[in-house]
């Protein structure tokens, strides 16, 4: 069938700044610059900019002298030019609270007026340019101000300050006629809830004006996405088979959480004749550790009764998901069957979010409206599992798909306190528009995937895959793979065996084949194949999320039926994982760096790698990923740390992401949206090389980073 839309700084006068006013009054979407400019505040609400004013400026509006000439609290936006932890802990002695990191290089701070003044006077902190008094239009989402009464209800997500006062804030916007949920965030406590258009449009400049808002947005609704796929994406080609496979890699030892509407375990791809899942409610965390396949099954919606055989997946999607990334027929265990999975030996967590389909969620248990996903992958981590797959997406029915939500800064900062967590989600079916991919997939940190056909079809984009890029211009989705496949098909009922295959289209299902492909990179490093091409477990170790990331990326081929990589139609193309992991007997080799150099400042010196290229034939790949400190939905640009990669060979360089029909080419500037970077040579000359790594803006350190080389070098 084909599968639904997974729904489920310091001037004389602080107001020195620049409006769009047209922008501002009929909320259309600010395009953010593509690159840095340092006289430049960049939030998706306004764009500020000190330096087109003229000699002397405006004179203070009221608001701006009374924020200024105030000893109670405010926020102020502080734009710097200098070095950002210096800048950071000068105003942090100073007495303000820094909240969050905006583009560019501007911090958001909790502060008195008179603490500004004596910024203003003295200038205690070297390299403060100008200070802008966060003022209620910049707190409102672009899609709330042009926010038109109509018919039905909408989702909404406020952000709070963290030192807000909940109890007062209820109690404002039970005068409001609001009723929300409340929960927190990485930066921010967060405030959902669901009304009437017409209801917000009246109430959006009251939400703004309390002291106590950072951000008010839209929040969609939750929906689901979605034995050819398997040898496609470890070889390339349905004739390369099981290239992976073959070398003793099944993903054993490793734990696979998949987050969808549960799993028919009886069914023969993860049956267990002995050992039962450990089965939890809510927030639990017990785990059957020797169970074959099914480790543990959250029961996380509360209106599912584990008692009734009926509701271990009342929908079938979660099953046909988990068949692709693990299933495994107990017929012929650990031995590719038709309708297995990628790592038929990795084992599940299946956390089940319900299902219903309505104007809410598909997946009721992750709340209406979505307020943190950070206790579902806390859950799926306390359980053992080190890859997350979600087949669904956040923004359903939402004018513009690609924003950075709330989910992906859940995902970012998640990954960015759990480093060794792969979460991969499906880059939606909204597709072929440009700006389709579908949130939370618009995540630094999270690997997004999008479909092709299957057998023949490979090189071509599945029609309706979630194209790129981010609104803030990243390249998404990061990789491909099939999203027309066969697999396990469940019956309703997980007390009748069954054995059945089911087929589906959509990124639901090239998602998981990811996940499975995941796996099998962890496998890989943790069994030490990465030293001599051949299992030696002394040499193991657990790779990070952003390690297992650019060998996926590393690994993509290029689709010949769309726009070269990196595109809006692929990213970085589709995944063959041996194009990238070695093995005995390859003609390339694999060199990776992972999480071992930091940068603490942007004066860091660079690393580097020198190496001399001995075969011209066989193509140089460089892939550079870090995992980013989350950003917030407020900010027009999401990049937060800075890092860029450059290969020389003799006089040549070449920078990272500066391509053209799909290779690099020498000249263009340094990539300032992306966490990925990459160099790509089809046919190098032979002689020495340098890479270079390093940091061009660090806000937050100690930033590492995985970098992958493959080729033929010593």
């Amino acid at each position: 069938m084909m599968d639904r839309a997974f729904r489920p700084a310091l001037c004389a006068l602080a107001c020195l700044w620049a409006v769009s006013a047209a922008s501002m009054a009929q909320g259309d979407p600010l395009s953010p610059p593509a690159r840095p400019r340092n006289d430049l505040i960049s939030l998706r609400s306004v764009q500020l900019n000190a330096g087109s004013q003229p000699s002397g400026g405006p004179r203070a509006s009221g608001e701006a002298r009374n924020a200024l000439d105030s000893h109670v609290k405010g926020r102020f936006l502080v734009h710097f030019s200098g070095e950002p932890r210096q800048i950071r802990e000068g105003l942090e002695t100073l007495g303000m609270r820094v909240e969050t990191y905006l583009p560019w290089n501007t911090f958001l701070v909790t502060t008195t007026g008179g603490a500004i003044h004596r910024l203003q006077a003295s200038k205690p902190v070297s390299g403060v340019d100008f200070v802008v008094p966060y003022r209620p239009a910049f707190r409102l989402a672009p899609e709330v101000v042009s926010l038109h009464p109509g018919p039905g209800t909408i989702g909404v997500l406020i952000h709070l300050f963290p030192d807000a006062d909940l109890a007062r804030v209820r109690r404002r916007l039970d005068t409001l006629g609001v009723r929300p949920r409340f929960g927190g965030g990485p930066h921010f406590l967060r405030a959902g809830f669901r009304t009437r258009a017409a209801h917000l449009v009246s109430i959006r400049q009251d939400l703004a004006r309390m002291d106590e808002v950072y951000w008010v947005a839209l929040r969609g609704e939750v929906r689901l996405f979605n034995d050819q796929a398997v040898p496609i994406v470890q070889s390339g080609s349905v004739e390369g088979g099981l290239a992976i496979s073959r070398h003793g890699l099944l993903g054993e030892g490793q734990i696979i959480a998949i987050l969808d509407t549960g799993l028919d375990y009886e069914s023969c791809f993860f049956r267990d004749e002995t050992l039962p899942p450990a089965v939890n409610l809510e927030a639990g965390i017990d785990v059957e550790s020797g169970a074959r396949k099914v480790v543990a099954y959250d029961f996380l919606y509360p209106f599912d009764d584990p008692a009734d055989p009926g509701d271990y997946d009342s929908h079938g999607h979660g099953t046909h998901v988990a068949g692709n990334a693990a299933g495994d027929d107990l017929a012929n265990p650990l031995e590719h069957d038709s309708g297995d999975g990628m790592a038929l030996g990795a084992r599940l967590v299946i956390q089940d979010a319900g299902y219903s389909a309505d104007d809410c969620a598909d997946l009721p248990a992750l709340g209406c409206p979505v307020v943190d996903l950070t206790p579902f992958l806390s859950q799926a981590y306390d359980q053992g599992a080190r890859v997350h797959s979600n087949s669904w997406g956040d923004n359903e029915n939402a004018e513009v798909q690609n924003t950075y939500s709330t989910g992906s800064e859940d995902v970012d900062a998640f990954v960015w306190s759990h480093p060794d967590m792969v979460v991969v989600f499906a880059a939606g079916n909204a597709g072929p528009f440009a700006g389709s991919v579908s949130s939370p997939s618009t995540a630094k940190n999270c690997l997004s995937v999008g479909g092709t056909w299957n057998g023949d079809g490979v090189n071509l984009v599945y029609l309706v895959s979630g194209r790129g890029p981010t609104g803030d211009g990243r390249i998404k989705p990061d990789v491909m793979a099939p999203a027309n496949n066969t697999s396990a098909r469940g019956d309703g009922n997980i007390e009748t065996d069954n054995c059945t295959l089911d087929s589906g289209s959509g990124t639901s299902f090239a998602a998981p084949l990811v996940a499975g492909a995941a796996a099998l990179v962890r496998q890989y490093f943790m069994d030490g194949y990465h030293v001599r091409g051949a299992r030696s477990p002394e040499d193991g170790f657990a790779p990070s999320a952003a390690l297992v990331k650019a060998v996926l990326i590393n690994s993509s081929m290029n689709m010949t039926a769309t726009t070269p990589v990196p595109s809006d139609d692929q990213g970085w193309g589709r995944v063959a994982l041996d194009r990238a992991l070695a093995f005995s007997g390859d003609d390339f080799v694999l060199r990776v760096v992972d999480g071992t150099v930091a940068f603490e400042t942007s004066a860091s010196p660079p690393f580097q790698m020198d190496l001399e290229v001995d075969d011209s034939s066989v193509p140089l790949k460089i892939t550079l990923v870090w995992t980013d400190p989350p950003s917030t939905p407020a900010a027009a640009i999401n990049l937060v740390n800075d890092l860029d990669l450059s290969l020389t060979c003799g006089h040549r360089t070449f920078l990272g992401n500066v391509f053209r029909a799909g290779k690099s080419v020498t000249g263009g500037q340094s990539d300032t949206l992306n966490n990925v970077e990459q160099v790509f040579l089809p046919l190098p000359r032979e002689g020495a090389c340098r890479i270079e790594v390093s940091a061009a803006r660090i806000v937050e350190g100690p930033q590492d980073f995985a970098l992958v080389v493959r080729g033929a070098f010593h």
